[in-house]
């Protein structure tokens, strides 16, 4: 509620066999469960309960029941919170209304696929492809879903907006999809592809990046996805869209007769987006670092204009075969986070319970973030024969600001 001041609380979690209060406000002063009493709070000022380090145990089905103080009921309300999977789930919306697409997904996280805008009234079948056939996702009927038994408990379809919903994403999700669209009477109304692409254990970053005008620069992570937008709408237009080497500059995609040709090398991890003249690379590599052009044209060949974007690739990609000191700087020194030294990591005691360093793409995790591990951080990299030269020095400031 927007202010709890003058009112009374229950705050309840329900259990198959009942409920246990969580916390009760009366006559201005909160209890709250013995056992939730170092991670929770509730602010009477604003009406919000603040839970920390969520838990797996935290999720499922709670009711808000507020009293008047003379004990009228002024309703109930409800929220189901699900926690996720043990790092942050990325959200992935995917559109495939038509045509062919792609959607990169995180492992863990939930993708939301629309197949189209109303599904109310049609028949659908949503099916995946294997190498020896395909099988039923699920089915749309006389406005009745059925969906295939193994992923019934992670997920659902909307028909009011007909997208398909799946929570906890799996590696085996990973595949091509087709949708096919059916009137009631059975008449087909189109069939639209999908491949969903499941990424690595912890989600790649999702980086925009405008190359609409002059010129520009994106930092992009290593593995991640870059969207560079180089026009609001490219409809109606011709595009080269080049990258630039130190002798000269090939195609990377054409525009032309609301046709796009992607180079092919890139094929199979690109796509260019007509409707919002956005060009997306998945999975991004170190070669993908450097300077590229976008020429706009007319369709009469006039030259609207030459945009440029500079792309910078981050992150160590390995840290096989090198020697890291991670260290964490003080006002009085500085500590070893972690060190890499002959293949082996060692992490700080303190640390080593909620940290990892992955030695194939050079990453450090943190799980359970505290206000402690803001501060300045450096990452000195050197080659296997010993700290002569310096191949990296990297400083990196993460600030924590409450309001």
């Amino acid at each position: 509620m927007a202010n709890a001041s003058g009112h009374r609380l229950w705050f309840k979690k329900h259990h198959h066999n009942g409920s246990t209060n969580v916390f009760t406000l009366k006559r201005e002063t909160v209890t709250i469960q013995q056992a939730l009493i170092n991670r929770t709070e509730f602010f009477i000022s604003n009406g919000t309960f603040k839970i920390r380090n969520v838990e797996r145990a935290d999720s499922g089905q709670y009711t808000a029941e507020v009293f008047e103080p003379n004990g009228f009921l002024l309703g109930i309300n409800t929220v189901h919170l699900d926690v996720q999977a043990f790092f942050p789930a990325t959200e992935t919306p995917c559109t495939v209304t038509q045509g062919s697409s792609s959607c990169s997904v995180s492992l863990g996280g939930s993708v939301y696929i629309q197949v189209m805008a109303n599904a109310s009234g049609h028949r659908l079948w949503f099916k995946k492809h294997h190498h020896n056939g395909s099988t039923n996702v699920f089915t749309l009927k006389r406005e009745t879903v059925t969906i295939q038994q193994a992923l019934i408990n992670r997920t659902e379809f909307f028909i009011s907006n007909g997208t398909f919903k799946i929570r906890n994403v799996e590696r085996a999700d990973s595949g091509q999809y087709t949708a096919e669209v059916f009137e009631p009477n059975g008449f087909l109304l189109g069939i639209n592809t999908v491949h969903l692409d499941v990424q690595a254990f912890f989600p790649a970053t999702e980086t925009p990046c405008t190359a609409t005008q002059g010129s520009s620069s994106c930092s992009v992570s290593l593995g991640g996805s870059v969207y560079i937008q180089v026009m609001a709408n490219a409809s109606g237009h011709r595009l080269w869209f080049k990258k630039h080497h130190h002798n000269g500059s090939t195609n990377v995609f054409t525009l032309k007769r609301e046709t796009v040709t992607i180079q092919q090398a890139l094929i199979n991890r690109t796509e260019f987006f007509i409707s919002n003249g956005t060009f997306k690379i998945r999975n991004v590599e170190r070669a993908d670092s450097g300077q590229y052009t976008a020429e706009v044209f007319e369709p009469n060949g006039f030259l609207l204009g030459i945009n440029t974007v500079h792309l910078d690739v981050q992150v160590m990609a390995n840290a096989s075969g090198h020697r890291l000191w991670f260290k964490k700087h003080h006002h009085n020194g500085s500590t070893n986070v972690f060190t890499l030294k002959r293949e082996t990591v060692t992490i700080q005691q303190a640390l080593i319970n909620r940290t990892e360093f992955f030695i194939s793409n050079g990453t450090f995790k943190i799980r359970n973030v505290e206000r402690a591990d803001s501060g300045q951080y450096t990452a000195e990299v050197f080659e296997p024969n010993g700290p002569v030269t310096a191949l990296q020095l990297r400083e990196c400031e993460r600030r924590f600001v409450q309001i």
